[in-house]
This record gives C-alpha cells, structure tokens and sequence, in this order.
C-alpha cells in the first residue's frame, strides 16, 4: 500500500516537471507602458533666432507610436506617426500659434495604444526682419590726419548679426567699399551686442573721403535675414584736398575797366586752410587774358574792345589729388562818353544878332546822348525856379559878361512865381529854353555863349560841356 502512494507521488512529480519544462502552461503576460515624457529641441544653425516659420524639431521619447504638436500647450494638431525629426509645424500658423515675429514655443505630446505622455517644449525667437547698417565711422587711430595701417571703421548694425558672415579673411567681399580698400590683411571684430562690427585697416589702404559701403546679400543676422541696406557714407574720413573757391567767383568789367584779382583758396578737413600747401594752374576760356598762370592769385585783363564771357579754372594740387575751382567774368562795352549837341534858332535860324536878343524869341536846345536830363520836381516834371536856375546858370558867356547876366536874369524872372517857363524838359534827352525879351541887353563887340551842362541837372556825375558854341554879333 505505501509502495502504490510513494508511486503516485513519484508520478505527479515527473508530470510537473515534463510541464514545467516544456512550457505547456505558456509565458507570464508582458506589461505594456504609456509613452515617456520625451524630449523636443527646435534646430536653428544652433542660433537661438530663426527666420524659419516650420523650423526642424528633433525629438526623442520612449514607447511613442504618434506625436501632436501646440503653440499653446491647449490647441493641438492631429496626431502623426512618431518620428525623431519633424519639420512640418508652423509655428506661426500651426495649432494654437499666434502670427508674426517673436518668442515662439512649441509643445509636444506622445501616445500609443495605452495612453499619452505629458507634453513638453522648447522656444525660440523668430525674426523675419532684415538688419540694416546704421553707420559707418572712420577713426584715426594715431591722428595723423591721413588714412594708414592701425586706422578703424567702426560699423554699426540695427540687429544682432551673425558675426562669422564678416571676419577678417572675408570683409573685403562682405563690407563692400564703393572705392579704395582696407589695405592688406585688415583685421575683424565685433562687440558683445554682436551689433558692432570694428575693422582695423591693414597696409597701405586706399580709403578717401565721400567713400560709401554696402553690405553683400550674404551679411546676415543671427536668425538668417540678409542685410538689406542701401549704401553707407563713411563718416569722418579726412579728404585731403577737400574744396577750392576763387574770389571774386563772378565778377563784371567793361573793355575799358580795370583788371580783377583773383585769389584761390584750398582747404581740408582736417586743418582748414591749406593753400600755402598747394600748387595751382590756371586756365581760361573766353575774351580777356591772365597773368599768371601758376601761383593761388592772378589778374584777369579784359580786353579793349568787344563783349563776352571769361571762365577762369583753377587746379588745385596737393598730396596727389586735385581739385578744380571755377569763376565766371562777363565783359561789356564801355559806355560811350555822354554828350551835349546845341541846336534850336541859335543855330539854325538867321545870324543872332544883338537886336534879336534884345527882341526875344530865339530858341536854345540841348539834346543828351548817353545821358538823361533829371525831371523837374514840379507838376508833370516841370522845374521849378530854383532847378531852372541850376541849368541857366550853365550859359557862359566869354566875355561882357554884365550884358550876359541881363539875358540870363530875364530867364529866371519868366516863372508864375514856381515853375519856370522859359526852361522847359521836353523829352528825357531833349531840354529847350526859350530866351525872353531884354531890352537893357547892349554889347560893344560879338559875344560868344557856351553852355556847359550842369551835373546836378542829369543822371551822371559830370558836367557836359556842350557844342557847338553860338556867337551873338555886335550892331555895331
């Protein structure tokens, strides 16, 4: 009896083992996990800015069969297939994003068939806005009012560049110069802004003043925008030779008038007045002659007859550069002298003879050429007695005064008590006196009568001595 239980224990023993070793009872079940929190980098060119509204994102999580993606950690995408990159997100118009440049975050969650992971996220800054150059300024490093090895250009962006765009190997391709060079083997840095760009010019550089630079398309900032500024006048720079004038610059003569000096004058901006320092040539164009031709003053002589313009250019040379200044003469015609001509029956009419004078009647007139006869101050440009008088006084006589003095007294005395009547302007260049009766007026010998043009009576200065002269004849 004990021999058939040891048995059926024996027995039920080696059938657990054959189970056991066999696996009939089949494996213990796998427990399957929700997805891990994961990871999410936004990838720039390792900038912390971009220009790139679907920037890449790498990801990492464990257990994730899909991946959604928010703005805002509220509004989601719909989920797609897990991946270690994904470049699809905007991150301006995507879920739960907001428009234009600025910080942006993207959040990300993971899920599979148990369930979803907690969202996690990183930033960035986007900027779509092109940097500008705000300023280019030279310095001189030694002051030794020239442009030489050690001397600097400091440039000044609106944004913060991506500084391996401009470095020494490269700035002469990069920071465009219109003219000249920054000499060989210039020098690069920027400040910590990353805005301020400072290069040191190397040998022998060929920078001069009104130079303007222009930054290639490949100068950019550090989210990736291209430089868009127009081109930059370097301040500062010392142009050498900066400005010649002439005085006068215009100036008028006439064929008879006097020579003009003239006198160059050169300057820089560094030291002002620079015209002992310079040579100068002189050339001209046009009517009249200089003299000299060299040296910073000569005279201009025009010429003796004729009319026309004079441009006198004068080069300045100094340093190797050169500058032009220009002045501009124009030349007239010297004025013909004025002139008085003695007409009216004095002249044309039967022989004055001294019974005529003592009669009355006989006309004077004294006609102007490049003169005019001042207007009276009275009514309608009449003279008055005391203008009269000025003009009368002008009738001399050669000799017998006394009896000239009645003739002339008789013409003052024909005035309405204001106007004179017998002195009369009939035109701007025509005066006419009419000679009253003198009964008194008796002469021993011919006498002859000039007139001689007061000045205080024309437009001039001069008095006019007037032909011809007219002869009174005796009666004997």
């Amino acid at each position: 009896m004990k021999f058939k239980q040891n048995l059926v224990i024996l027995s039920a023993m080696l059938i657990a083992v054959l189970i056991l070793g066999t696996g009939c009872l089949g494996a213990p079940p796998i427990v399957a996990n929700v997805p891990s929190n994961g990871t999410i980098t936004i990838i720039a060119l390792g900038a912390a800015a971009t220009n790139d509204a679907t920037p890449t994102l790498i990801i990492s999580a464990t257990s994730a069969d899909y991946m959604a993606f928010s703005g805002n950690g509220t509004t989601w995408s719909s989920w797609v297939v897990y991946a270690t990159s994904h470049s699809t997100f905007n991150i301006t118009t995507g879920a739960g994003c907001t428009s234009g440049d600025g910080t942006k975050i993207v959040y990300v969650k993971f899920k599979n068939d148990v369930g979803e992971s907690t969202k996690v996220y990183d930033f960035i800054v986007l900027d779509t806005v092109a940097p500008t150059l705000s300023t280019a300024v030279y310095s001189d490093a030694n002051s030794s009012s020239t442009v030489n090895i050690g001397d600097t250009i400091t440039f000044t962006f609106d944004d913060e560049m991506l500084t391996s765009t401009v470095t020494s190997t490269n700035v002469a391709t990069r920071l465009l110069l219109s003219a000249g060079n920054y000499g060989t083997s210039p020098t690069v840095s920027w400040d910590s802004t990353l805005k301020i760009c400072t290069v040191t010019l190397g040998t022998s550089p060929t920078i001069v003043s009104g130079t303007t630079v222009n930054p290639a398309s490949s100068v950019t900032d550090t989210a990736g925008n291209a430089d868009a500024s127009s081109a930059v006048t370097i301040s500062g720079l010392i142009e050498v030779l900066a400005y010649v004038s002439i005085f006068p610059s215009t100036a008028a003569t006439t064929t008879s008038g006097a020579a003009v000096i003239l006198t160059a004058t050169a300057l820089n901006t560094a030291w002002g007045n620079i015209t002992s320092l310079c040579t100068f040539f002189w050339t001209i164009t046009g009517v009249g002659t200089i003299s000299p031709t060299t040296g910073s003053t000569i005279v201009y002589t025009p010429p003796s007859s004729g009319t026309g313009i004079a441009v006198i250019i004068v080069t300045a040379v100094y340093a190797g550069v050169t500058k032009p200044g220009t002045a501009t003469i124009t030349v007239s015609a010297s004025a013909a002298a004025p002139t008085a001509a003695i007409g009216g029956t004095v002249i044309t009419g039967v022989p004055n003879t001294e019974a005529n004078i003592v009669a009355g009647g006989k006309i004077i007139t004294i006609t102007l050429t490049n003169e005019t006869w001042n207007a009276g101050t009275g009514a309608f440009g009449a003279y008055t007695d005391a203008e009269a008088l000025v003009i009368i006084t002008g009738l001399v006589a050669g000799d017998q005064g006394a009896q000239w003095d009645k003739v002339k007294n008789a013409l003052i005395a024909a005035s309405d008590g204001v106007i004179n009547t017998a002195v009369v302007r009939t035109s701007a260049t025509v005066l006419t006196i009419n000679l009253p009766e003198t009964a008194t007026y008796d002469i021993a010998t011919n006498q002859t009568v000039t007139m001689i043009v007061p000045a205080a009576s024309v437009a001039g200065v001069s008095a006019i001595l007037a032909a011809p002269v007219f002869v009174i004849t005796a009666d004997g």
